[in-house]
């Protein structure tokens, strides 16, 4: 249930977001002469301004997920990192990001987590 009330509301700004830029894309006027009543195969696919939302949407969804689980396994804090790696790709890291400040604090914990992990895991005390 919390994590249900963890993923609500980012659900909602997600959705509204996604439905204002859906509204706001502008329509694709004819490239190197072509029509719109020919093949989509020659003209340019550009990606959906919602794709950009994909990474964020996969990181609070998996990140609700890690903090509110009933069991969580040190080895889960993996799968919010790789949408928020992502979410770092597209990012300069210059000036005040604070999607690249987080991305790399939260990295460099879970670094330092998983060597403790492997260090049990090596030691034969981890199950």
């Amino acid at each position: 249930m919390a994590t249900l009330a963890a993923l609500f509301p980012i659900i909602l700004i997600l959705l509204d977001t996604a439905l204002s830029l859906r509204a706001s894309a502008p329509t694709q006027p004819p490239i190197n002469g072509t029509h719109a009543d020919k093949p989509i195969s020659r003209q340019r696919a550009n990606p959906p301004a919602m794709i950009h939302l994909l990474p964020t949407a996969a990181f609070t969804s998996s990140l609700s997920f890690f903090l509110f689980s009933f069991q969580v396994h040190e080895k889960s804090i993996l799968l919010p990192l790789m949408p928020l790696t992502l979410m770092m790709a597209t990012r300069s890291g210059k000036g005040e990001d604070v999607v690249w400040d987080v991305g790399v604090l939260v990295n460099n914990v879970a670094v330092f987590r998983s060597v403790s992990l492997r260090q049990a895991m090596s030691d034969g005390s981890w199950e």
